[in-house]
């Protein structure tokens, strides 16, 4: 996977089919979260990023990110040792 920053989006790249994909800036942090925290602590930080959202609706949020970057096949749920949950990072 290829992850491209533009501005305050991220365009990801699967080199296998060519397929890009697009986040906004809240998606493309989310995505960053994810490299280096699981899907508690992200919600945890975005939570407090945005206190005026409640946690409920920022954790559906993110857990609909993440289902359908898992089911595009960009993000792996079960990370090797040493890995993140973003394929490739």
């Amino acid at each position: 996977m290829i992850a491209e920053a533009v501005e305050r989006s991220l365009f990801l790249i699967d080199p296998e089919t060519g397929a890009i994909f697009h986040l906004a800036a809240i998606g493309a942090a989310t995505w960053d979260l994810l490299a280096s925290r699981d899907l508690d602590a992200t919600t945890d930080l975005l939570a407090q990023a945005f206190p005026d959202t409640p946690r409920a609706t920022i954790a559906a949020d993110v857990t609909a990110l993440v289902d359908d970057l898992v089911a595009r096949g960009l993000l792996i749920t079960e990370p090797a040792p040493g890995r993140s949950l973003a394929k490739g990072v």
